[in-house]
């Protein structure tokens, strides 16, 4: 399973990309620089989980 199949399971699940941690930091602002974090912020993000979601 890859980091983007790991974040699309758990957005799918549920999870809230919008919650923080003790640091007051969200999960998009966690995400490594570079082309998988690109991807995982666009989904955070919201942008093409839908459509991606929907194909799937």
């Amino acid at each position: 399973m890859t980091q983007v199949d790991a974040v699309k399971l758990l957005m799918r699940r549920g999870a809230d990309p919008s919650s923080k941690n003790l640091e007051n930091e969200q999960p998009a602002q966690l995400v490594a620089e570079g082309p998988v974090g690109d991807q995982v912020r666009r989904i955070l993000k919201g942008k093409g989980y839908q459509a991606r979601s929907a194909a799937q």
